[in-house]
This record gives structure tokens, C-alpha cells and sequence, in this order.
């Protein structure tokens, strides 16, 4: 996972689970008895793109770290892994009505 210097860093990290039964990386292998804890956040910025890290880890080993580039405005897809993708899209907006004063 994240060091404790990017936790701190980057103090909105989502976690989440899923079950197990895939090979990380060619050589981490899973079991579907297994929960693989992931964990996503803002790892830095670039003018033009916002890069999410993404980590999975099970029983305290590291399966995948990696980042995902995101382009704001538009849909952006990476493959992680062999078999794990990570989608992003753009946030639609609602109008805010004017107030009147």
C-alpha cells in the first residue's frame, strides 16, 4: 500500500474489496477464498491529467501497484493487469439555477 508519507499526503484514499482467484502480475496468485483489499487516491497532478494511484494488497503483500492516468473531460480506460481494468469518465454536471437577490 500507500507509504506512510503519501497517507499522509493524500489523506482521501478509497478503499474497497473484492474476492480473489487472479495472478498478479504473472507471479501473485490469489484464491477466490481470499479478499484483496484495493485502495485508490489522487496521487499527483499534471496540467492536463490527474494521476490516481491504485495498490492491491492480501495478507500484508504488495499484489499490484500501479497509476492510472485520468484526462479530465474525457473517458479514460487502462489495463492494470492481466484482466483488471480501470474505467474513469467524466463527472456530468447540473446547472445551478441563478438566485435572484
Amino acid at each position: 500500500m500507500r507509504t506512510d508519507a503519501n497517507g499522509e499526503r493524500e489523506g482521501k484514499a478509497k478503499a474497497f474489496r473484492f474476492v480473489g482467484g487472479h495472478t498478479f502480475q504473472g507471479t501473485y496468485r490469489t484464491t477466490k477464498q481470499e479478499q484483496i483489499e484495493g485502495s485508490i487516491w489522487q496521487a499527483g497532478a499534471d496540467p492536463d491529467d490527474i494521476l490516481l494511484g491504485v495498490s492491491f494488497v492480501a495478507h500484508n503483500q504488495i499484489l499490484l501497484n500501479t497509476i492510472h492516468i485520468v484526462r479530465p473531460g474525457k473517458s479514460t480506460q487502462s489495463e492494470l493487469d492481466a484482466g483488471v481494468v480501470i474505467k474513469t469518465y467524466p463527472m456530468t454536471s447540473t446547472p445551478v439555477p441563478p438566485t435572484d437577490r
